[in-house]
């Protein structure tokens, strides 16, 4: 199921950030697209991008998201 930006519930942004890791380990960053990332979290390309309005910046916001949860790891 496709949802659009209005329909979706607040956890979007996480599943777009998982389905961009997703995407990413698989095909390696050069070759993902935003809709392979679509596909992997459910969501159509509109989505993401109204989310995240490039490539470059849901990349930036997923190797933040990476680097904090690697952070709370090391400091538990």
């Amino acid at each position: 199921m496709v949802e659009t930006a209005l329909s979706a519930p607040p956890d979007t942004r996480a599943r777009i950030l998982d389905g961009a890791f997703d995407a990413i380990a698989g095909f390696g960053l050069s070759r993902t697209t935003v809709e392979d990332v679509a596909q992997r979290a459910g969501l159509s390309r509109q989505t993401i991008y109204r989310y995240f309005p490039s490539k470059d910046h849901l990349v930036v916001a997923l190797v933040a998201r990476e680097e904090e949860r690697l952070l709370d790891g090391v400091r538990r």
